[in-house]
């Protein structure tokens, strides 16, 4: 991060969208919550959200990004 909080070219745009959407939609498709959960999708999905709380806190610039066309992510359900 040290480096990111330095160089102004550079933004972020993470896709955690598919973390959030693998632990509370994916069991519609057949991926249970319980085996997310299992994985560690929601470890992960911690710790993305505190390295983005951190981020903001640095003035990094990050932009909104996702990871679609997952079954539980289908184009047009982010907007």
């Amino acid at each position: 991060m040290d480096m990111l909080e330095k160089k102004t070219k550079h933004v972020v745009a993470p896709g955690i969208n598919w973390l959030i959407a693998t632990l509370h939609d994916a069991a519609a498709s057949g991926y249970p919550n319980e085996k997310a959960e299992q994985v560690g999708y929601q470890k992960e999905l911690d710790a993305a959200i505190r390295g983005l709380r951190e981020m903001h806190k640095r003035g990094i610039t990050v932009l909104p990004g996702g990871d679609y066309d997952f079954a539980w992510t289908p184009r047009g359900t982010y907007a």
